[in-house]
């Protein structure tokens, strides 16, 4: 139970900083964010608020579940977009860690014998690091462009 809310205030204090600091490409990835979240409530059931505070129900974890396969690949390929559009380096390693996240759903579909507990924490451990990528790569981003307007004149970084 702690472990979950404990979850949802970092993401909370993350997503945070991220909208204040980040610009445009977080704008997006707040967006397939929250439509993800939103996605795996509805595919696994007992996840409303008992997924807040970390009491889902780990029978939902006893096989593939198709619904939450196809929102992690939304978010993946949102992720991904976002990572071809900009110069986000950490979009890409956010895309990258989702990748996997998507890649983990097929360890059930191979092997139906796979252990409920194994499934979900390999699902699930993925945020954290994207959480992690996330703010740090938007603090070097900002003190990156920090150096630089400080370092060139405007008449030395080209057009606005």
């Amino acid at each position: 139970m702690i472990i979950g809310l404990l979850y949802w205030i970092v993401a909370a204090a993350c997503w945070a900083y991220a909208l204040a600091y980040g610009g445009k490409p977080v704008r997006w990835a707040f967006a397939c964010f929250v439509i993800a979240m939103l996605g795996t409530t509805a595919a696994t059931p007992g996840s409303g608020f008992a997924g807040v505070v970390g009491l889902v129900k780990v029978e939902a974890w006893s096989r593939m579940n198709p619904v939450l396969l196809a929102t992690d690949t939304l978010y993946f390929l949102g992720l991904y977009a976002a990572a071809l559009s900009c110069r986000r380096h950490w979009l890409i390693w956010s895309a990258g860690l989702q990748f996997i996240c998507v890649a983990t759903h097929f360890g059930p579909l191979l092997d139906p014998g796979t252990n409920a507990k194994l499934y979900r924490g390999l699902e699930t451990v993925w945020s954290i690091p994207m959480l992690a990528t996330m703010v740090v790569g938007i603090f070097k981003d900002r003190r990156y462009e920090r150096r630089v307007v400080s370092t060139y004149p405007p008449s030395w970084r080209g057009p606005a």
